[in-house]
């Protein structure tokens, strides 16, 4: 399907503000002493491989959403389906029920209709 619906855009959205947030929490908590000894180009090397790190994170977290979207699309487009399937089966379930019921309406009222001929005692009324 190539169109998103809304709450998916709104779990992309909120999948990037949790990493970005995780990750200035970490770089806040981190500081500059972490194992650098005061020298801008090792701390400057750490901090790029944080973000080289949450940055494969973010893709690895990425791909996965969109494989499970994928598969709730598909998901989605069976339900769909078997719905559609389910109601044209139901219609001609009642139109079949209402077929039926139109024939019972129909042998009751032969049957009344042969019950004032022949009468309660299953003689013919002529013969009473």
């Amino acid at each position: 399907m190539t169109h998103t619906c809304p709450i998916s855009r709104a779990l992309a959205f909120g999948l990037v503000v949790l990493l970005v947030t995780c990750g200035c929490q970490r770089a806040q908590q981190a500081g500059p002493s972490d194992g650098q000894a005061g020298s801008p180009a090792a701390g400057d090397a750490a901090l790029r491989q944080k973000l080289a790190d949450h940055e494969a994170e973010f893709q690895a977290l990425q791909r996965q959403y969109n494989e499970i979207l994928r598969q709730r699309e598909v998901e989605l487009a069976t339900c769909q389906a078997n719905s559609a399937d389910l109601e044209s089966e139901l219609e001609e379930i009642a139109t079949e029920n209402a077929g039926l019921r139109e024939k019972i309406r129909t042998v009751k009222a032969e049957l009344a209709r042969l019950q004032d001929v022949i009468g309660p005692s299953g003689e013919p009324a002529e013969d009473r």
